[in-house]
C-alpha cells in the first residue's frame, strides 16, 4: 500500500528529525564534558540528552506511522501511537530522574566529589540552553499548529532540558567559588523539574488512550445543537480524542412526523456547525424521532401508513360520542387481487384501533393507482377560444385577479386546466381555499367540456 505524505506530515517529520540531530550533538559533547570535569550536573545533563536522543527517535518513527490512515484493522486510524509514545518517553524521564536523584544523594552523604572546573562546563551548558530553546519553540508551534502529542511530548524534553541546564548552570557558579556539592543539589532540582513535567505529560498521555471525554467538548456541542431548528435534544453524547482529530459520536431527538430527507438536511446543518467549531472532528449523528405533543390524529394515521408504504389522501375525521371516526382513500396497482388487497387494508385498520384506542372506526376507500403519467400536450396555443371565456368569467369575480392559464390539457375530449391568479393577501388560508373551490364549481358548471380545474394561488 503507497501512503502519500502530506504537507502537515512532511512538516512534523521534518521538525523531528532537526530534533534529533540536536539530541544527537548535545549528548556527545555532555559526556566529553562530563567525563572531562567530573561534574555530576552535567552528567544528568547528558544522560538527560541521551534521553532526548531515545525519544526523538521515538517520536520520529511515532510521527510516521501516526500518519498512516485508517484501515481494516484500525479504523480509527493510527494516531495513538502519538500517545503511546509521549507514555514511553514519560517512563524514560522519570528512570532518569530517579538516577540522577540516586546519584547525587549518594554524593552529598559520601562528601567525596571531584570536580575540575572548566571553561568548557560553562560553555556546552550555555550551548545546550540555547539550542533547547530553539527545537522547544519550533517543536511547540508545530504540535499546536497540527495537534500532535509526540512532538508536543519532544518539545517537553527540550524545554526541561532547557531549564535543568539552568540550574547546573547555577550549581557550576557555586562550585566555582568553593561549593562543590551545589553541583549535586543541581542534579537533585534538575530531576525534580524533569519529574513534574513528566507527570503532566503521562497524565495527559493516559488521559487519551483512556478516551477520558476533551474539555468543554460536551458544553459547546449543547450549545450547537440550540442552534439548529428542528432538534429537540441531544443524547447519548460522546467524545474522545485520536490525535489529531476529536471524534464525536452524537444521537438527535427530532420529530418523528419529519420526512427522512429533512431528518437528514437537520443532520447535515448541525454536522456543519460542528465543522465550524472543530474542523478535524469525525463527527456521528444518529436521528432519532419520537413523538411529540403538537402531533395531531392525521399525523399519527400517516405515520402507522408510512411503514405500510401507503400515501393516504381525502383524510376526513369525525367526532361522535368522545370518538374518532375516520375516512380515507388509498390507492393500489390495478393488477393486484381484490382479495389481497382487502386483507391488506384489513390489516392497516386494525393497527390503528389496536394503537389508538380513541378511535372507534376506520374506513379506507380502496382506489385504483392514478400515478402514472397521462400522455397528453399542452392545447393551450390552440384552444385560445375556451382559454379567454374562462379568463373572461375569471376577470368578473373579485375574489381574484390578474388570472393566467398556465396549461391546457385535452384527453378524450375533456380539458384540464392549471390555472395561476392573485387573491389578498390578508385572507385566511380557509377563505383562499372556499374560494378556489367554489370558483373551480362555477367553471365545471358554466363549461361542461372542462374536466378538472387546478387553481395555484399567490398572494396579492
Amino acid at each position: 500500500m503507497i501512503i502519500k505524505t502530506t504537507s502537515a506530515e512532511k512538516e512534523k517529520i521534518s521538525v523531528a528529525m532537526k530534533s534529533m540531530i540536536a539530541a544527537i550533538f548535545l549528548t556527545f559533547f555532555k559526556f566529553v564534558v562530563a567525563i572531562f570535569t567530573g561534574s555530576l550536573g552535567i552528567l544528568s545533563e547528558a544522560v538527560h540528552s541521551a534521553v532526548d536522543l531515545i525519544a526523538a527517535g521515538i517520536t520520529l518513527l511515532a510521527v510516521k506511522f501516526s500518519a498512516r490512515p485508517a484501515d481494516k484493522t484500525h479504523h480509527y486510524g493510527h494516531g495513538k501511537i502519538e500517545n503511546i509514545s509521549a507514555l514511553i518517553e514519560t517512563f524514560l524521564l522519570l528512570v532518569v530522574s530517579f538516577w540522577i536523584i540516586t546519584t547525587a544523594v549518594e554524593k552529598i552523604y559520601s562528601g567525596i566529589y571531584n570536580f575540575i572546573n572548566s571553561f568548557w562546563g560553562f560553555a556546552i551548558i550555555i550551548i545546550s540552553i540555547v539550542v533547547d530553546f530553539s527545537r522547544s519553540r519550533a517543536l511547540t508551534q508545530v504540535a499546536e499548529k497540527h495537534q500532535s502529542q509526540a512532538l508536543e511530548a519532544d518539545a517537553l524534553h527540550f524545554s526541561t532540558d532547557m531549564w535543568s541546564s539552568g540550574s547546573v548552570l547555577i550549581g557550576l557558579i557555586f562550585s566555582m567559588y568553593g561549593f562543590p556539592l551545589a553541583d549535586a543539589f543541581a542534579a537533585i532540582v534538575v530531576a525534580l523539574i524533569v519529574i513534574a513535567m513528566s507527570y503532566k505529560l503521562g497524565k495527559r498521555a493516559i488521559d487519551d488512550l483512556l478516551d477520558i471525554a476533551p474539555d468543554g467538548v460536551e458544553d459547546e456541542i449543547f450549545r450547537i445543537a440550540e442552534g439548529v431548528s428542528g432538534i429537540l435534544k441531544v443524547t447519548n453524547l460522546r467524545a474522545r480524542k485520536g490525535w489529531p482529530n476529536i471524534f464525536i459520536d452524537v444521537t438527535i431527538e427530532i420529530p418523528r412526523t419529519f420526512p427522512f430527507e429533512t431528518a437528514n438536511a437537520i443532520a447535515h446543518e448541525f454536522e456543519t456547525a460542528i465543522h465550524k467549531k472543530y474542523p478535524t472532528a469525525e463527527v456521528m449523528i444518529h436521528p432519532e424521532p419520537v413523538e411529540t405533543p403538537d402531533e395531531v390524529l392525521e399525523d399519527k394515521i400517516n405515520l402507522i401508513a408510512s411503514r405500510y408504504n401507503y400515501n393516504p389522501h381525502d383524510i376526513q375525521i369525525y367526532k361522535a360520542q368522545g370518538k374518532f371516526h375516520i375516512e380515507m382513500s388509498i390507492e393500489f396497482d390495478k393488477k393486484l387481487k381484490f382479495d389481497k388487497v382487502h386483507s391488506l387494508v384489513d390489516n392497516f385498520e386494525k393497527e390503528i384501533l389496536s394503537t389508538y384506542l380513541e378511535i372507534k372506526t376506520v374506513v379506507v376507500h380502496i382506489e385504483e393507482s392514478r400515478s402514472k403519467a397521462i400522455g397528453s400536450n399542452d392545447v393551450k396555443a390552440t384552444s385560445q377560444r375556451i382559454v379567454n371565456e374562462i379568463l373572461k368569467f375569471l376577470k368578473s369575480k373579485k375574489s381574484v385577479s390578474n388570472c393566467e392559464v398556465i396549461m391546457a390539457f385535452k384527453i378524450k375530449g375533456k380539458y384540464h386546466f392549471s390555472i395561476r391568479c392573485n387573491v389578498n393577501k390578508n385572507f385566511s388560508l380557509e377563505k383562499v381555499h372556499s374560494i378556489s373551490t367554489e370558483l373551480e364549481r362555477n367553471i365545471l358548471v358554466k363549461f361542461p367540456k372542462c374536466a378538472s380545474i387546478n387553481f395555484h394561488t399567490e398572494p396579492k
